[in-house]
């Protein structure tokens, strides 16, 4: 009755007695969990009692507390669960579902709470598993997914990870374009749209990028399938957000942006859509959509009235909104058969008359709706427009920005109406984006360029005529000019991408005269004056040559001429050096441009090319043949001059000499050249095509006549493309390889001399020593001799001390080394060489003189000669610098590799010892790492008999008194189990005892000296790395043949995982990884269990490891247990050092689980959280490692480990870290990690026990609030936290987890109210504690004064020690 509803809301909303506004979390669960109770007993379903109920729960969500939200979802789950199993009515449901659930729920999902969505999304997929046949749920199935929760739409969308959220989004988003998920037009208003809307709403999502852009594309998605009123809605909702800046501007451009793109109201869009109605395509009935558009057009309005109160203009919206809501409800009633059209139309007409009025409807409202505001907002004045030049503020406010991008809109929407609505609105918008290029604020020209670009790209390079005649008219005079180049470059730049060859000829004759105009008018002296060129950005380089470049790669090849003519032209006129060095960039760049042009065949280029070179290009010489021709006679009927007329005075600086017009030609032969070349590096011109190859043939003789030209860069373009030329099979080559040779020798011998080869002849001399270097490899004819190799030899050798021509020297010297050329310079040349491998301080070089000495070494009969070569490399491991040692290493490296065995074997014992050696003695880790390398190569190639003359080497160190000599025993050893692996295990009885000897931890105890110790812990850790290898090569764990001798290896193991040193515990802390990754702890328990009852005798075949561990396993598991908890304290800890000792740790926390399972439950029903605290109390208190020692050693007779045990110590780690350390969060990653691992292993029913002692330290990191917090650790807890919630039940969870809580703020307080009675109880500790709380804060606030201002320095205080002291009567 209603006395029963009563007493379950009051205790609903139950507030504890004893604090004021505080919950009563009891009260309130215990609440729940019988109004659940309740509920599933109901036989016939209890309206009265359930509405109440379900607005309480409503309320409880929106609070946020987690325990509480988590048993309201579960009480809202069963009155959902209940009505499906119960028949109830038609009203019934709508009541409870349609008009109280649904309600919130859509509420629920525009929540900016986090949480709040998260739960309401939870009942979302309840709803949908639930009732997947109703059509409010049934489009919503797809999305769900029961067996894989990584592919659920839902689940995703409450993942803590926020990347996981953004790719649910794009992935949905991705399905909903291309029609691989159909959705309705409410389904994606009501129950898609809110997580995009929220994210992009939500300041705090503004960082995560992935998730905003994810957001921007499921907004498109949603807007590109939703009906005409909803898409109308949502346009002018976006375009009111942007006018009021709601969000940032830019944000506000690109969603309304987005939203245009998804305009799908075209003429052929719906057209094709009828088309698939009539053809019978879709079956379904149409009535539940129009019902839910209706819905929607309900909703719609309420958002509108909603905003026609916030602001005047909304008005205008709200009646647009109603008028086409009411056209389309007339085209949606009239009559068109039963077939139902596709969800994401589902308002469209059913037969070409309402298709007509339909379009027209939405033709109209856009017209006269739409594009006024947006041309409104792009036209309206800003305070700038009216101020005049004087006062006008240089700074830019955002109004002025932000309208300008609209410009782009209006295009976007403007192509998807009739071309006509174009053609009238496009000039004044183009001309609006043209003017605000001419403004002097440089923000402004930048966002209108960028706006212009994009108008671009949408429309195409078939305006870009009509852009230009545009901006020509505009920008006439001073900067603007400037800016018009500048802008022209980017839109070419732009539109790239889209255009094909020809598509820019029509605008050819523009941009050319504007190129040349600013390339050698009168702008071009402009760009060198300061004051122009730091004012106005776009001065400050010329950015015509990178358009010619464009404008050469989208030209037709008929037109390219056309290109060249008027540059050829200046270069006839010009006697300037400064016009003809322009000419040439420019032609450069053009050249460049036609490589990538796709028009442009290789015959096409081949023909240019050579046209070029030859200066017979026929357009070119057409023009003075004209001239030549236009000189007429005198005319003979006209009288002479009279002889007798006096000359006019000469003008001043007498007669211009005349210009003749081959002055400058060498800059279009160079020109030539250069596309030859770059059409044989690019591939243009292949050596597959035959024709290409006829054509190619003549270059040959062409290019040996111009290496006797004049211009030095002419003669370089030539050798560049005899470079490439050479390696093409031409008939013409073998002709005239000894014409081209003797040229190459007149080249090298004018300009390869000494001092010659600088500035523009260093690049010849370069290029002719690669064409050299070519024939010399190429040509197997004896066409060169050995004398002229000698010459080429001296040459190289000069080269080689110079480092800027070292590259081609080596290339020559390897080509002479492949010629096999015997000479006595060589061994000397060589040499030097191989001090370069060592000495040369670039890498590059030392590379290339390793290569050439090897092959020297590996390729020439050397004979008595290799031993001294082999002993030069082994005295280059002492040279002073890593780089050269390195150099050596490699070397060696390499010979190992490469020699033949027999070699190998006469010289393996010159060549291992000063190797191994340098592992110890090199004072850097990567020459130690790479002799490591090294040594073990050698010994993976030679042989098992030279193999243990070896290793009895490596063993005599063993028994040396120098500690250096047996790390290098220990460290060569573990060369010979890596190369030999298990056949290692033949000399395990005589490294073993020498292990165990060496690692007994007696030896290091009365070690007092600094240089001792540090040697001491290099020399453990070696042994202990032998044993980690000898583990993983020989597998030593599962030997039964030595256990006794290394049961007492194993036992020294463990007591170093006390040692202080890292590195030695680490190792130790493997080596036990290692033990228990071999090991079950299931077998390891019941071994020991039979051995304890005396039923098994002793197993001599036993695993050495396993008989190690099952010996006294129960004290040996606490004794590992406290050893890796004290590694965990250790100020060395890292996350590879951490995540080793949680994997042990876990291994040991099974272990203790199985020996006392009986133990932790009655640990737990006892309680004994106080007496732990204590202890934890005593434990804090003792700092010194002495004490916790013995401390541990008297817990460790006192009572048996236990899981619950392990557990508190390792929380109360955490706790101590929270408090003493909270921004190093290293130690409760790592012990958080293990508490979700043993939860995990644990299951459902066993970890119930230790809920309360897994989630107290998980708690205290979510509730934390400390200044710069590491959000990975809050994360972390809260993903344990939801595997917990998953696992074990959403009602056991929020009583534990509601019982934490509840401790927590009593321990809160009870610390709060102690503090209060403290200022009366002990008033001088309170003043105490008062001062020194005053003084941190007077040195915090001087911290950050003397942070924000670097100069000053605060003032220290005084110290008042003496006067305290004083005795004062």
């Amino acid at each position: 009755g209603l006395k029963h509803i009563t007493e379950v809301v009051i205790k609903l909303n139950a507030f504890d007695p004893r604090h004021l506004d505080d919950i009563d979390f009891d009260l309130r669960l215990t609440a729940f969990s019988r109004a659940i109770s309740h509920i599933k007993e109901m036989k016939s379903l209890d309206m009265n009692f359930m509405i109440p109920i379900m607005y309480n729960c409503f309320y409880t969500i929106e609070l946020g507390e987690m325990s509480l939200s988590d048993r309201a979802c579960l009480c809202l789950i069963s009155i959902i669960d209940q009505l499906a199993t119960v028949d109830c009515m038609e009203d019934e449901f709508k009541d409870i579902i349609q008009h109280t659930l649904l309600e919130s729920l859509k509420k629920g999902l525009k929540s900016k709470t986090e949480s709040v969505q998260q739960d309401y999304t939870t009942l979302l997929s309840c709803l949908v598993r639930t009732y997947p046949m109703h059509p409010e749920f049934q489009d919503l199935v797809p999305l769900t997914d029961y067996s894989d929760p990584e592919m659920d739409f839902f689940e995703n969308m409450k993942h803590i990870q926020i990347h996981r959220r953004a790719r649910a989004l794009r992935k949905l988003a991705n399905h909903l374009t291309e029609a691989k998920v159909s959705l309705s037009s409410k389904s994606l208003q009501n129950y898609i749209m809110p997580y995009a809307t929220t994210a992009l709403f939500d300041e705090k999502m503004l960082k995560y990028e992935n998730m905003i852009t994810a957001s921007v594309e499921m907004v498109g998605a949603v807007c590109r399938h939703l009906a005409w009123s909803a898409y109308m809605y949502h346009l002018k909702h976006f375009i009111h957000v942007l006018q009021t800046g709601q969000i940032s501007q830019k944000l506000g451009v690109s969603l309304l942006v987005t939203v245009l793109e998804a305009f799908h109201f075209d003429h052929k869009t719906l057209r094709n859509q009828l088309e698939a109605i009539q053809n019978g395509e879709s079956t379904m009935d149409n009535e539940p959509d129009v019902e839910d558009d209706a819905m929607d057009l309900d909703q719609d309005e309420e958002e509108e009235k909603e905003q026609e109160e916030n602001a005047l203009e909304e008005k205008e919206k709200s009646s647009d909104a109603e008028l086409a809501q009411q056209k389309v409800a007339v085209a949606a009633k009239k009559p068109g058969g039963n077939q139902k059209t596709p969800r994401s139309f589902s308002s469209l007409p059913r037969n070409k008359e309402e298709l007509e009025d339909l379009i027209q409807n939405i033709q109209q409202t856009v017209r006269d709706s739409v594009l006024p505001k947006l041309q409104a907002c792009l036209t309206a004045k800003v305070k700038r427009d009216e101020e005049h030049k004087l006062v006008k503020s240089k700074v830019v406010n955002e109004e002025e920005v932000v309208r300008v991008p609209l410009a782009f809109a209006l295009v976007k929407l403007m192509q998807s109406l009739p071309q006509e609505v174009m053609e009238a609105h496009l000039p004044s918008i183009l001309l609006k984006v043209c003017t605000l290029l001419r403004n002097r604020a440089q923000e402004i020209r930048d966002i209108a360029r960028n706006t212009l670009m994009k108008i671009m790209e949408t429309l195409g390079a078939h305006y870009l005529q009509y852009i230009l005649k545009e901006m020509q008219t505009v920008l006439v005079k001073g900067y603007q000019v400037h800016v018009l180049t500048f802008t022209i470059n980017l839109l070419l730049k732009g539109i790239s991408g889209s255009l094909k060859s020809g598509d820019l000829d029509p605008c050819l004759e523009i941009l050319v005269e504007v190129f040349n105009h600013e390339l050698f008018g009168d702008i071009a002296e402009e760009k060198e004056v300061k004051g122009i060129v730091s004012k106005v950005m776009e001065a400050r380089s010329s950015k015509s040559y990178d358009s010619y470049e464009l404008l050469a790669q989208f030209v037709s090849k008929d037109q390219v001429v056309k290109l060249i003519l008027p540059l050829k032209q200046i270069l006839e006129t010009t006697t300037s050096l400064k016009l003809s060095r322009k000419v040439h960039e420019a032609l450069r760049r053009i050249v460049f441009g036609l490589i990538a042009n796709t028009d442009m065949t290789a015959e096409a280029i081949l023909l240019l090319s050579h046209g070029l070179i030859s200066e017979n290009l026929p357009l070119l010489t057409e023009k003075v043949r004209n001239k030549m021709s236009v000189q007429d006679p005198p005319d003979p009927r006209l009288q002479p001059k009279s002889c007798l007329l006096i000359q006019p005075a000469p003008a001043r600086g007498g007669q211009k000499a005349p210009i003749s017009n081959k002055t400058n030609m060498h800059v279009l032969v160079d020109s030539g050249l250069q596309l030859l070349h770059m059409s044989l590096k690019k591939s243009r011109v292949n050596s597959s095509d035959e024709h290409a190859l006829e054509m190619l043939d003549p270059f040959v003789q062409l290019l040996i006549d111009c290496l006797k030209s004049m211009d030095v860069k002419v003669i370089t373009g030539t050798l560049q493309s005899l470079v490439w030329l050479l390696k093409f099979p031409l008939p013409s080559i073998e002709k005239n390889v000894e014409q081209l040779t003797k040229q190459l020798f007149v080249l090298l011998k004018d300009y390869a001399k000494a001092g010659a080869a600088k500035g523009q002849n260093f690049h010849l001399v370069v290029n002719c020593f690669k064409v050299v270097t070519l024939l010399v490899r190429n040509m197997k004819s004896h066409i060169i001799s050995e004398k002229q190799l000698q010459v080429l030899l001296g040459y190289a050798e000069e080269d080689i001390y110079d480092s800027s021509r070292q590259a081609t020297a080596f290339g020559l010297l390897k080509a002479i080394l492949s010629r096999k050329l015997v000479v006595p310079e060589m061994d000397a040349v060589m040499q030097k060489v191989a001090r370069f491998a060592v000495t040369g301080q670039s890498e590059l070089v030392r590379v290339q003189c390793r290569q050439i000495y090897l092959k020297y070494i590996l390729d020439y009969p050397l004979g008595n000669q290799l031993k001294k070569n082999l002993e030069f490399i082994i005295a280059q491991f002492n040279y002073e610098y890593e780089t050269g040692r390195e150099s050596a290493l490699e070397m060696m490296a390499y010979l190992f590799q490469t020699f033949p065995q027999g070699l190998l074997h006469q010289y393996c014992g010159l060549l291992f010892v000063p190797v191994v050696l340098m592992m110890v003695n090199d004072d850097s880790a990567k020459c130690k790492k790479m002799a490591a390398i090294a040594g073990k190569s050698l010994l993976c190639q030679i042989n098992t008999e030279n193999q243990d003359v070896m290793f009895s080497l490596a063993t005599t160190w063993f028994h040396s008194e120098k500690t250096s000599h047996r790390r290098l025993a220990a460290q060569t050893c573990g060369l010979f189990v890596e190369a030999e692996g298990v056949a290692f295990e033949r000399h395990l009885g005589t490294v073993l005892p020498l292990i165990e000897k060496e690692i007994d931890p007696l030896k290091f105890e009365d070690l007092k000296e600094e240089a001792e110790e540090k040697s001491a812990d290099r020399l453990l850790f070696s042994f202990l790395t032998l044993i980690t290898k000898l583990i993983k090569e020989c597998n030593i764990i599962r030997l039964s043949n030595y256990s006794e001798i290394l049961s007492r290896i194993w036992s020294h193991v463990q007591s170093h995982l006390w040692h202080p040193h890292a590195w030695v515990w680490l190792t130790s802390a493997q080596i036990f990884g290692l033990m228990f990754a071999s090991e079950k702890p299931e077998e390891l328990v019941s071994k020991w269990i039979t051995r304890k009852t005396g039923k098994a005798q002793k197993n001599f075949s036993e695993p050495s490891a396993s008989s190690f561990l099952t010996e006294k396993l129960d004290k040996k598991v606490k004794e590992l247990a406290l050893a890796f908890c004290h590694q965990l304290q250790s100020k060395f800890l890292d996350q590879s050092l951490g995540e080793q000792v949680i994997k042990n740790l876990l291994f040991v926390a099974k272990v203790l689980y199985l020996l006392a399972p009986d133990l932790e439950d009655e640990e737990t029903s006892k309680g004994l959280d106080d007496d732990a605290e204590e202890s934890k109390m005593a434990e804090g208190e003792d700092d010194t490692e002495d004490s916790k020692k013995k401390e541990e050693a008297t817990e460790e007779g006192e009572k048996p480990a236990t899981l619950m045990w392990l557990m508190k110590k390792l929380s109360f780690l955490a706790k101590r870290e929270a408090a003493r350390a909270p921004k190093n969060p290293l130690k409760r990653i790592c012990i958080f990690k293990f508490l979700g691992a043993v939860s995990v292993h644990l299951g459902k029913d066993k970890v119930k026990p230790y809920l309360s002692t897994i989630l107290t330290p998980l708690f205290r990191e979510l509730n934390s609030t400390y200044a710069e917090q590491d959000p990975t650790l809050k994360n972390l807890s809260q993903e344990i936290i939801d595997l917990l919630k998953s696992s074990i039940g959403l009602e056991t969870f929020s009583l534990a987890f509601a019982a934490v809580q509840k401790q927590a703020n009593q321990k809160r307080a009870t610390r709060k109210k102690q503090k209060a009675l403290q200022a009366v109880a002990n008033p001088d500790v309170a003043a105490k504690k008062k001062l020194k709380k005053h003084k941190n804060k007077i040195e915090a606030k001087k911290r950050k004064i003397e942070f924000l201002r670097p100069g000053y320095k605060a003032k220290k205080s005084r110290s008042h020690s003496l006067k305290d002291l004083a005795m004062v009567e």
